[in-house]
């Protein structure tokens, strides 16, 4: 990459403005280096990490990135046995503990992620990280609980200490000795505690002296009495520092053991530092993961200068699918330039690893080499150092420019005779074209938009100019040459039109024609673009209705289901309660009645009961009854529920809809007053006789019924009555197949059953159970 298009692109402000998102110094070196790739498989990795990084800056907010320092030079005073200070301890610490917030801050991420698999190498130690905490309270101190022959040495240096000062306080305060003192103090020279002494007294002061005052008028002396316990103290402190270095060795001794993996804990966390610097500048920019391609292809939507701020216009930017050379012509100020530029750096940041500002899907070619001769000259008098100056720098171009390299050029030919400088552009822009080169240049020359339409690989642009306001949109439209209406600004701004119609005398006919098929091309995008505009308002009104009334569809569908599922479980537990009633009636009958002849009738009457549960439901669902919802009801009263032709009491007042809800029997339906009658006496005494059948059924339906019946050890004749109860109770609750264990023994029992079956009017089948259901003792009987 050539560096001189890193500074006229400004690419460098870009890796200053992602400095700023980094936690640490290290990180910002890294940065500093980052500089495009031209390997796509590299390039699709750094920009996975990135997209894996914003990832988890979404689901989990910024990552605990702090005390990440420079531990090289520590690793390597490890590894030659040196002793660290306090502050490498301290750093050591941070890395491990950083290294376990980043473990912690992804844990609950399950789904795969670089980043996460890139956190999981970093290296944790709690023993080393405790054990440097334990003991390194900061730069400067030492915990006295670092070592017990520590604790002990400085309990003796304080209790020392007291010593020394009761003694000298005793000084201080005694009245001769007072005489003789410069001031009442206690204070220290060179490590020894001393009171100071007026020079005067000094003979009469028995001590050592150890400084005297600036002014030569005190002498502070250590008296004679705490001279022994200050050499005591030395020692303890000799001793004391004597253990800090031993506790230090031991301290250093241990991270020694783990430098490799400190060490690669630095660079990792380095890495992460750089890449989620990158996320953040991605979120805050807005900006979306390029496509990157080897086709020198480019097609990048809404893209938006990086370092632009307030209201930035975005631009689409289409180059290589067809055409190799894109020629931009408008007026000045128009945002040629900086088109120019946010091209530039959109593929600079693609291939750093870096997100853009712009659409999402904007495919962005990889070029090994970027030229730009771009100056801002809009304020600069045009003269031949310029033209020199911007010369000289397209014939270095030309030199080195190949098939993969993107050269861009702002007004190329510009500050010379317009008619050799457009010779010279249209010669430069052929010669690129046939070196394969893509090519990008801003123009004010029409020779140049012609040439553009009528040369093969090359395509024209302009930036779009509002004539009305007199100001630039800033939009770039491909396949359109712009206008300068140099003549229609300097109308809107007072110039006379004499002035104007004698200036258009000066411009040749077909440059006339060539501008007015210009203003005609323009007028035309500009009504197909409202066409455009209109037709996708109605496409987004007719989505939006039709969204509406699918929508509404789909609740009235799912309100559908809802209520064919509720009549559904409703009619299920209708059929089961049937199948209870039954059951208990059943049992009450045979308690009751003692004869076969009377629970035969007992059997037909529950029988008829149980298929005009069904009958009711099957007429419920099928009738549509008309009635009159004017009826008056009150709480407790007898109706009639017409869809199903029973008799039951009022429990709710209908609501607005006229839903109510009736009891009958023991069972409560949902009903509406417009299916509901009101009946006569007789029938309520009917209602209430039923009623009164129901409560043994409500009574009886507690037990529990099994589909197996034992014989096992009892005569053919006990055994007959047995099953026959067992078949009565069976069909009244609805069984299908049961089963009746005979064991095998003699065989005598199974055949006088067997017998027994051929014959009975409830068996419709039956057989030898299988292996699994008992084998020879067991037949199972398929009911009636």
């Amino acid at each position: 990459m050539d560096n001189k298009a890193f500074i006229t692109l400004e690419y460098n402000r870009i890796i200053d403005k992602l400095k700023d998102y980094c936690q640490s110094s290290l990180g910002q070196a890294a940065v500093s280096s980052i500089v495009p790739l031209d390997d796509l498989d590299t390039i699709n990795d750094l920009l996975e990490q990135n997209a894996d990084a914003i990832e988890l800056i979404v689901k989990y907010s910024n990552p605990p990135l702090y005390g990440i320092s420079d531990l090289k030079s520590i690793v390597k005073r490890l590894n030659m046995g040196g002793i660290l200070e306090n502050y490498q301890f301290r750093q050591i610490a941070d890395s491990l503990r950083v290294s376990q917030a980043l473990k912690d801050y992804v844990s609950e991420m399950e789904q795969e992620n670089l980043i996460k698999d890139r956190i999981a190498l970093l290296y944790t130690n709690k023993r080393v990280e405790s054990e440097i905490d334990r003991i390194i309270l900061d730069d400067e101190k030492i915990a006295d609980d670092a070592s017990r022959t520590l604790f002990n040495l400085r309990r003796n240096i304080r209790n020392k200490t007291e010593d020394i000062r009761k003694k000298l306080n005793s000084i201080v305060q005694d009245k001769d000795s007072q005489i003789k003192l410069q001031e009442n103090i206690i204070t220290i020279r060179e490590g020894r505690y001393v009171v100071p002494v007026k020079a005067a007294s000094k003979s009469h002061f028995p001590g050592i002296a150890h400084d005297r005052s600036s002014s030569g008028q005190t002498v502070y002396i250590e008296p004679m009495v705490v001279v022994e316990l200050n050499n005591e103290i030395r020692q303890l402190q000799i001793e004391e520092h004597d253990e800090i270095r031993k506790i230090l060795r031991e301290l250093s001794e241990l991270c020694a053991q783990y430098s490799e993996e400190i060490e690669t804990n630095q660079d990792l966390l380095v890495q992460l530092d750089v890449v989620f610097s990158k996320a953040k500048m991605a979120l805050d920019m807005r900006a979306t993961r390029p496509i990157l391609n080897d086709e020198k292809i480019v097609d990048i939507k809404d893209a938006r200068h990086p370092l632009l701020t307030g209201k930035v216009v975005p631009i689409d930017i289409k180059i290589g699918d067809g055409y190799r050379a894109l020629i931009i012509t408008g007026p000045n100020t128009g945002g040629k330039t900086v088109s120019l530029k946010t091209l530039g750096l959109m593929i600079l940041m693609s291939q750093s690893g870096l997100f853009i500002p712009a659409a999402e899907f904007s495919k962005v070619g990889i070029f090994k080499s970027i030229y730009a001769d771009i100056g801002d000259k809009q304020s600069i008098e045009l003269s031949l150092s310029t033209f020199s100056a911007s010369m000289t720098n397209i014939v270095s171009i030309l030199e080195v420019a190949d098939e993969n390299s993107l050269v861009l050029f702002d007004e190329l030919g510009s500050g010379t005779d317009p008619t050799e400088g457009a010779a010279l552009a249209m010669s430069i822009i052929d010669y690129l074209i046939k070196k394969n080169t893509t090519v990008v240049s801003t123009t004010h020359y029409s020779e140049l938009k012609l040439y553009a339409m009528t040369t093969d690989y090359v395509q024209n642009a302009s930036v779009e100019f509002d004539v009305k306001t007199l100001s630039p949109t800033f939009r770039l439209i491909i396949g359109t040459p712009g206008k300068s209406n140099a003549f229609e600004i300097s109308k809107r701004l007072g110039l006379v039109q004499s002035v104007l119609d004698n200036a258009s005398k000066y411009i040749s006919k077909e440059n006339r024609d060539f501008e007015s098929l210009i203003s005609e091309i323009e007028s035309d995008r500009i009504e197909a673009e409202k066409k455009v505009a209109e037709l996708d308002r109605l496409k987004q009104e007719y989505l939006a209705l039709n969204q509406k009334l699918k929508a509404s569809v789909d609740d009235k569908k799912e309100a559908a289901q809802r209520q064919v599922e509720e009549s559904k479980e409703q009619a299920r537990r209708i059929l089961d309660e049937a199948r209870e009633e039954a059951k208990s009636l059943i049992k009450q009958a045979k308690k009751s009645i003692g004869n076969s002849a009377n629970l035969d009738r007992s059997y037909t009457e529950i029988t008829d009961k149980y298929k005009d549960f069904q009958d009711k439901y099957a007429r419920k669902e099928k009738n549509k009854v008309v009635s009159n919802k004017n009826i008056e009801v009150t709480l407790g009263e007898s109706v009639r529920i017409i869809s199903m032709d029973d008799v039951g009491v009022v429990q709710t007042l209908p609501d607005s809809k006229g839903d109510l809800i009736i009891q009958v029997g023991i069972l409560k339906f949902n009903s509406n007053i417009s299916d509901i009658e009101k009946v006569q006496e007789k029938e309520t005494k009917k209602d209430k006789s039923s009623s009164t059948y129901r409560k043994v059924y409500r009574e009886k339906s507690s037990e529990d019924y099994k589909t197996s019946l034992d014989l096992r050890g009892q005569n053919i004749n006990e055994s007959i009555n047995e099953i026959e109860k067992f078949f009565d109770n069976s069909i009244i609750i609805g069984l299908k197949e049961v089963s009746i264990i005979h064991g095998k023994g003699t065989g005598a029992l199974r055949k006088g059953i067997t017998d027994y079956l051929k014959k009975s009017r409830y068996v419709d089948t039956f057989r030898i159970g299988t292996l699994k259901e008992g084998g020879a003792g067991v037949t199972v009987v398929t009911l009636k």
